[in-house]
């Protein structure tokens, strides 16, 4: 039982582990990166839940060799445009690892769902413990409950907190 609670934890903080990693990325990328111009070259727009959203294919070049890298950002329906300027921040010993320059906090609802979802599984695990354990305390407790023959020696009473006979 102890491995399936172990798995169930650890399944909860998996997304968790991910959305922080990828915004520790994001900022180590920003900070240490360097900022060029990327250049929409086409938009897909999807349609989730309710509410459109643009895929916007970006292609970003690598100040000193000069040679151009595709990227995607995900944005709100038509905020861009095809040839439009876009902020890139890469990496110099990688170019291909980039990050959008213009964008303020995109996991912070995706980080408030993972903290929700891994609080919601620890307090789940914690109430199904607590229910195996009364269970198992009631299931001992009627096992060795058992009507006998024989009669206790001595049985005392308390009353008022005085022994009565």
């Amino acid at each position: 039982m102890v491995i399936i609670y172990i798995l169930l934890i650890l399944l909860a903080a998996f997304p968790l582990g991910l959305t922080i990693w990828r915004m520790r990325r994001a900022a180590f990328i920003k900070k240490t990166g360097i900022h060029t111009n990327g250049y929409a070259t086409s938009i897909r727009t999807v349609r989730i839940k309710s509410s459109l959203t643009d895929v916007v294919s970006i292609e970003y070049k690598d100040r000193a060799t000069g040679l151009p890298y595709p990227g995607k950002a995900t944005t709100e329906a038509g905020k861009f445009r095809v040839g439009d300027t876009i902020g890139v921040v890469y990496l110099p010993a990688n170019p291909a690892k980039y990050a959008i320059a213009d964008t303020r906090g995109g996991f912070t609802a995706l980080l408030i769902f993972c903290i929700i979802l891994f609080l919601f599984v620890l307090k789940y695990l914690k109430a199904y413990s607590r229910l195996l354990t009364y269970s198992f305390i009631a299931s001992r407790d009627i096992a060795t409950v058992v009507p006998s023959s024989r009669k206790p020696s001595v049985s005392i009473k308390y009353e008022v907190g005085i022994p009565v006979t």
